[in-house]
């Protein structure tokens, strides 16, 4: 399918159109899951709107499993919606990089295993840096992954976070705006 538009407005073109789409998708549709979403809940319980902006202003620990099901559900949803549009316009050009990663896997796997040992080793010693200075380690952000993964609907944050989403950031910036 995209191999006749890129023809038709040029390969530079195509893919600037196409990151700045998938990009403005990326916000959009989750947003308007989250918006369909709320809706729901308010039905069900009148006040919920309110009452999920103040808890996720003012802090995790006033969310509740269905506030949970709305954040969660919401980036699911919109990520895997993006994930299947990307697939789907750009499939003959990610079949194209996966034979030519298959056919140089030989230096493809070793600097992949290297990049993973750097990764480690800077975390090792950003780690030993925060240790030194004695830099405080402010948690609230892990107990607010902990609160969302324990919830009801933390599996799709789970699916979405470490399936879903790292191919969509991918294709949006390695395929579509790095080329």
């Amino acid at each position: 399918m995209s191999e006749r538009l890129i023809r038709k407005v040029g390969k530079g073109n195509f893919y600037l159109m196409a990151f700045l789409g998938a990009f403005a998708l990326f916000i959009l549709l989750q947003a308007f899951v989250m918006r369909i979403l709320l809706f729901y809940f308010e039905g069900q319980q009148p006040g919920f709107i309110k009452d999920f902006y103040e808890a996720v202003a003012n802090t995790s620990r006033m969310m509740t499993d269905e506030m949970w099901a709305v954040q969660n559900l919401s980036q699911f949803i919109g990520t895997t919606v993006l994930a299947v549009l990307l697939v789907v316009f750009l499939g003959g050009s990610l079949a194209a990089d996966w034979r030519r990663f298959k056919e140089e896997w030989k230096s493809n796997v070793p600097t992949i295993i290297f990049g993973i040992v750097i990764i480690y080793a800077l975390n090792i010693a950003i780690t030993m840096i925060y240790n030194l200075f004695q830099v405080p380690g402010d948690a609230d952000n892990q107990r607010m992954i902990e609160a969302a993964v324990g919830s009801e609907t933390g599996i799709f944050m789970v699916l979405s976070v470490f399936l879903i989403a790292p191919f969509v950031e991918e294709v949006l910036f390695r395929k579509l705006l790095f080329g």
